[in-house]
């Protein structure tokens, strides 16, 4: 991401993407237009990894050359971009679909030294997850001291007929690494969101606005060539506008140790311990704790081919003992191949436990899968297209429309987009996405139709 913080769907919904996206991707300033590109992202060129996740919505300069904000600086990166989308289903509703026109604004900054425009660290949360992070975040050392990045974006969408809908999100978050010596390094990371849900979601289908905090210190220790321990703690916050969704509001605390040892000069095999504390305001959902147990795989054998992938044991054991433990299977991957300097294509796949939605129901279990194929077809134009499927099992009975059971969602995404860069510095998009949910609740089904074009300056 050359330039943005966070893509527009991690901003405005409630879950992870992973990459992104992803469950439903969820909106920065929008209902995810495209889950392709998120106005962030595209703002900024930063990839981000991930799969749309449970709740994402859409999101998505005065003429100045990128030559003469590089002479005055290499420390700061301002973008700005502008969208306009038709949807189908403003709504999300499984009936009387309306349709409508939206602006989506958006404009932000990037503040660095020590990294590259192209190289800004990604921080990836979602609302539902246990202790905010959506993926696992790499952190390499480097041979300077000091390191320092801070962002900052936001997204306004403006509907022509639906004005309720109108939202203004904001995405802020820094990064400092510390190069102590002796092979240490700090690593002290924090991203504040003030974001919604996606429409649909819940019971309700309104959109949610809430706002989440996650700070991370991270300390890592190389012992010679081979070996890397690694200790991390995290804080997120979550908290809810609306005092009808308050009972969602919590506080996680997370530690995680990592032991990782170099079996290739450029492949490490890596074993993961985490606890997470999750605490919620109310009493109406419970209070619980989690302990993952992983082991894993790294590599960047080559320019071509780099990923992660792990795979463990969770356990999930609540503070209310009638509601006993939960036991399962869980993992996460992240696979990058550039079969040509033109042709790229990027998988993501994970299982995990999500914070619940529903105040009936316990928690959720997520499985989902992304696939991203890139291709560059010359100097100036490429294409994407981005394949997506989330399944939300819900724990504990729901009862609505006059039918008891476990509800179980499928949502099913596909985006294709066209760039154009006519400057280094001016990129032109338009593309198509389609979403459908499917449910075993038939209130809860949906399908959404959505075209948009936007313009991008990061100088």
């Amino acid at each position: 991401m050359s330039s943005a913080l966070v893509p527009s769907s991690a901003l405005v919904s409630d879950r992870p993407v992973s990459g992104t996206p992803v469950p439903e991707a969820p909106p920065v300033g929008s209902p995810r237009v495209t889950g392709l590109v998120p106005s962030a992202e595209q703002a900024s060129d930063r990839p981000v990894s991930g799969t749309p996740v449970p709740e994402a919505p859409p999101v998505g300069s005065p003429r100045v050359t990128g030559e003469i904000f590089e002479r005055k600086s290499r420390l700061w990166h301002p973008f700005a971009a502008v969208e306009i989308y038709h949807t189908d289903n403003v709504f999300n509703s499984p009936k009387d679909k309306k349709g409508d026109f939206a602006l989506v604004l958006t404009a932000g900054i990037n503040l660095f030294a020590g990294f590259s425009k192209e190289g800004l660290p990604k921080i990836e949360t979602a609302s539902i997850t246990p202790g905010g992070a959506t993926s696992t975040r790499l952190i390499p050392f480097f041979p300077g001291r000091v390191k320092t990045y801070l962002g900052y974006k936001a997204d306004i969408e403006r509907y022509l007929r639906y004005s309720s809908e109108n939202t203004t999100s904001h995405a802020a978050e820094g990064v400092l690494q510390y190069n102590i010596g002796r092979g240490l390094l700090l690593d002290i990371s924090d991203q504040y969101l003030k974001t919604h849900t996606l429409r649909g979601s819940g019971l309700s289908g309104a959109l949610d606005k809430y706002y989440t905090n996650h700070f991370h210190p991270s300390l890592s220790y190389e012992i010679g060539d081979k070996t890397l321990l690694r200790f991390d703690y995290t804080h997120f916050l979550v908290r809810y506008t609306e005092a009808g969704d308050d009972f969602r509001n919590r506080s996680d605390n997370s530690l995680s140790g990592y032991a990782f040892y170099k079996v290739r000069p450029k492949t490490s095999v890596f074993a993961q311990y985490e606890f997470v504390d999750i605490e919620y305001d109310r009493s109406v959902l419970s209070s619980s704790s989690e302990q993952h147990i992983f082991g894993g795989l790294r590599w960047e054998v080559t320019a071509k081919s780099k990923g992660l992938v792990k795979a463990g044991y969770g356990l999930k054991k609540f503070d209310n003992p009638a509601l006993g433990d939960s036991r399962d299977l869980i993992y996460e991957a992240e696979v990058d191949h550039h079969f040509t300097p033109k042709t790229s294509l990027t998988l993501n796949l994970s299982r995990r436990t999500n914070e619940t939605d529903i105040s009936t129901t316990n928690f959720m279990t997520t499985n989902s899968i992304t696939a991203l194929y890139s291709q560059k077809f010359t100097a100036k134009i490429t294409g994407t297209v981005k394949l997506s499927y989330a399944n939300d099992a819900y724990d504990g009975l729901l009862t609505f429309d006059n039918e008891t059971k476990k509800r179980e969602d499928n949502l099913f995404n596909t985006d294709v987009a066209l760039r154009y860069e006519p400057k280094e510095w001016l990129k032109l998009d338009a593309g198509y996405s389609y979403t459908r949910r499917d449910s075993n609740f038939a209130a809860f089904d949906y399908t959404n139709n959505k075209m948009f074009i936007r313009v991008i300056g990061s100088p």
